[in-house]
């Protein structure tokens, strides 16, 4: 599924959620301002396994952040 987020900091493929090995994984596509978890801005995340509750902010500071939930 894609998931369009209009906002200038947003790239147009910025990122990848999925599925590897069965573990939920979160994926910077080089984006230019970056992709960022759990509210740490102060280094973009490049890939990383995600959790329940996690929050994934999109774009640097400033935009919506974004809760990843498993149920």
């Amino acid at each position: 599924n894609d998931v369009i987020i209009i906002d200038g900091r947003v790239s147009a493929h910025h990122a990848w959620i999925g599925r590897v090995n069965g573990q939920p994984m979160l994926r910077d596509y080089q984006s230019l301002n970056g992709t960022f978890l759990n509210e740490k801005f102060d280094v973009a995340v490049s890939e990383a396994a995600l959790g329940s509750g996690d929050t994934i902010r999109f774009g640097g500071t400033g935009g919506d952040s974004y809760r990843f939930v498993i149920e």
